[in-house]
């Protein structure tokens, strides 16, 4: 049996790269949970010290990726869904690459490092 827990984790989407901008390698990955399944980020920076990012619905058509910097557009200023709040971003600016996550071909998010958090903010649904 722990051969094909050892597989089924392996098969889950993970991605190395410096998501909270320090230097460091951390590792982004999709973890089983309760039932369920979250992505975390192990920061290189805080070994050993997992930052839940969400929990995942979908995990066999999820995706972990790396937006490229760039000005994007958010969910609500696209007017999907509900307007956007006052203090809503209607644009992102990403000076780097930074971690982007959804379903293949349904929604995409990115996750910025605030300093204390992973803040998620939604690309398109």
């Amino acid at each position: 049996m722990p051969a094909l827990l050892l597989a089924l984790a392996a098969a889950l989407p993970a991605l190395a790269g410096d998501f909270d901008g320090d230097g460091k390698v951390d590792q982004a990955r999709l973890e089983p949970r309760g039932g369920a399944h979250v992505l975390v980020v192990e920061r290189g920076a805080a070994p050993g010290k997992p930052e839940t990012v969400t929990l995942v619905a979908d995990a066999a058509n999820f995706f972990i990726a790396a937006q490229p910097a760039g000005t994007y557009p958010t969910l609500c200023a696209k007017d999907v869904g509900a307007p956007c709040a006052a203090d809503e971003p209607r644009k992102l600016e990403l000076k780097a690459p930074t971690l982007s996550f959804g379903t293949e071909e349904a929604s995409m998010a990115v996750a910025v490092w605030t300093g204390e958090r992973f803040a998620v903010t939604w690309l398109t649904d």
